[in-house]
């Protein structure tokens, strides 16, 4: 097992590893590095360490080895050392052990005070041993999550709760039903928001393909413990999404949110953003109903300024930052438009920074998962993509700059090609303003007259359309 373990990494980690060995030794590895190598598919971005030195001295310690990019880590007992590299891992997390009195702690007590058990298990490196107290290398080879400690581990850290299911989503594993029951029935009213903000926003980034994390996503909001994360949004549960549906307001925005596709390069909007905004929009739905003489709902009015107004309450409470609360309420702003909309309401939302294309993911998927009134698959892809089309038209016009704009006029350009006037004028600003639009910085003389010498020697047909410029070049 050991040589196994060792070979598994790269030689540029394995050297690394023996060097930070002999600098902060021992080191343990443990984490996300450890379960992949154990699995024998190295993906994980970053590779925990655990040393038994003080992390003040063991990053004096590096420092005078040559490792100068150490820094302190968020939290008070982690050092990171970032890699520069493209391949796995970017980042090396050293931490020290926890748990227990200060002085009595170790490996062995540090991986009681852990969440799960296939995280509880520690390799001390280059040689081992594996230590494993809890099982969880079986655990890892049987699929299954199990907490270290039972209840008593959730009791000790409401948010492992959160985690529990995190993990179940990520490993794609079966979770042990006692401890899933315990899990889903912790409270997290003592936790700081940020930290429930942070561990939501990690569930939600996760990819949420197959049925599986799909299951337990639904399992999670079902959960008393999603309701104590989101109670804003457990009474959507009550409201039929259409009036005789029988899906709910509250499964259609789960179903619109697991519908969402990746913004493509470009596109000024974050996927867990769009998740967000996506569980969030239809908040304001439950004031807008209205009811029959029976007390059934048949039918809402406009809830865009409810969902945005208790949108903003979830996102307070939970910490967004203003930038991340502005982008979400914009687009749940706009959630009740018609899809698609008309040229001149797309041409406003643009010349207002609206991230048009996230909002269009979200009525896409809207109309994706609405399961009564909605047009086939086929229609609603390709109304999708002629949308997205326009919005790269319209951003080009509305980037691209008109000829006065430029920073050389049309006697400028004569000058430096030295040719006839000509329709040749007119090709060359309409390069350069396309030219300018990559970088609105390139607008100035020196640079415009250096393209213009390079369009002049590139150019094919500059002898036809300006006779007498190239001998003068």
């Amino acid at each position: 097992m050991p040589s196994a373990l060792r070979n598994g990494f790269s030689p540029f980690v394995q050297n690394l590893l023996d060097d930070l060995h002999w600098i902060v030794g021992p080191i343990y590895m443990v984490g996300g590095g450890l379960r992949d190598s154990l699995r024998h598919r190295f993906t994980a971005h970053e590779l925990d360490l655990v040393v038994l030195k003080p992390l003040d001295e063991a990053r004096e310690l590096l420092q005078k080895a040559g490792y100068p990019a150490v820094v302190q880590g968020q939290r008070p007992n982690t050092l990171i050392l970032p890699l520069k590299r493209q391949e796995p891992p970017n980042t090396i997390n050293l931490s020290c052990c926890c748990g227990g009195v200060k002085a009595e702690r170790g490996i062995e007590e540090d991986l009681r005070h852990r969440d799960i058990t296939v995280n509880a298990i520690a390799y001390c490196w280059p040689d081992g041993p594996l230590i494993d107290p809890f099982n969880g290398v079986k655990d890892l080879e049987e699929n299954r999550i199990r907490l270290v400690n039972g209840e008593e581990t959730v009791r000790e850290d409401p948010l492992r709760a959160l985690r529990f299911f995190r993990f179940i989503i990520q490993l794609a594993g079966e979770p042990d039903p006692e401890d899933l029951y315990a899990a889903a029935h912790t409270t997290l009213y003592q936790i700081q928001p940020e930290l429930l903000r942070g561990e939501t926003d990690r569930i939600l980034s996760l990819p949420l393909r197959d049925k599986h994390s799909q299951h337990y996503i639904f399992e999670l909001f079902k959960t008393p413990l999603g309701k104590d994360l989101l109670p804003e949004f457990a009474p959507l549960k009550a409201f039929p999404e259409q009036p005789n549906s029988k899906e709910s307001v509250w499964e259609n925005a789960l179903n619109t949110m697991l519908k969402l596709t990746p913004p493509q390069s470009g596109e000024e909007i974050s996927l867990l953003d769009l998740r967000w905004a996506a569980l969030l929009h239809q908040l304001g739905k439950p004031a807008s109903a209205r009811w029959d003489e029976n007390g059934l709902v048949n039918g809402y009015g406009i809830h865009r300024d409810h969902s945005v107004r208790r949108s903003a309450r979830v996102l307070q409470r939970l910490a967004f930052t203003k930038r991340r609360q502005r982008r979400i309420l914009t687009m749940i702003q706009f959630m009740e438009m018609p899809f698609p909309p008309s040229e001149r309401v797309l041409r406003r939302m643009i010349n207002q920074n609206v991230p048009v294309e996230g909002v269009f993911r979200l009525l896409r998927a809207k109309a994706e998962a609405t399961q009564s009134n909605s047009p086939n698959e086929e229609q609603i892809q390709e109304t999708f993509q002629n949308l997205m089309r326009r919005c790269k038209q319209i951003r080009e016009r509305l980037n691209t700059p008109a000829p006065e704009e430029l920073n050389l006029t049309g006697g400028d350009l004569i000058d430096l090609v030295r040719g006839e006037p000509g329709p040749w004028i007119q090709q060359l600003q309409h390069h350069l303003a396309l030219w300018i639009q990559k970088d609105p910085r390139r607008n100035n003389p020196e640079r415009l007259s250096e393209e213009v010498q390079n369009w002049v020697v590139n150019h094919p047909s500059l002898d036809d359309i300006a006779p007498g410029s190239r001998s003068s070049c």
